[in-house]
């Protein structure tokens, strides 16, 4: 789930206070993955094969009538992680996702999947 700031921008903190129930911001429910899929199992499928999988399902669903406005697909950004990581930065977000385009899927973060924050607490 997501939260986003007076600037647009996905905010942790606004999350944490929508949680709190000290405020109403919208939310949206943001996809990036999907490890299982009409009674498949998909784990061992690569990341760019589950992306595909959820980004034709949300096709069909929003085709059908199923769009869900507060449900968000999560693209990707293939290339550098360091250049992509320096505009987050620039940007003031939080941090980045990283995980590897053929990597099968992981419930644990591993070396194929890292959480890089941009901000230190």
């Amino acid at each position: 789930m997501v939260a986003v700031d007076k600037g647009g921008k996905p905010s942790f903190q606004e999350l944490q206070k929508v949680l709190e129930a000290r405020r109403q911001t919208p939310l949206q429910y943001l996809v990036f993955d999907l490890p299982f899929f009409d009674g498949h199992d998909l784990r061992q499928c690569s990341l760019v094969e589950r992306k595909e999988i959820l980004r034709q399902a949300l096709i069909a669903a929003a085709a059908t009538g199923g769009e869900f406005p507060v449900v968000r697909y999560g693209d990707q950004i293939r290339g550098d992680g360091t250049q992509v990581f320096e505009q987050v930065r620039k940007l003031g977000l939080e941090g980045i996702v990283s995980k590897l385009a053929s990597g099968t899927y992981a419930s644990a973060r591993t070396r194929s999947w890292l959480k890089i924050k941009s901000v230190l607490r």
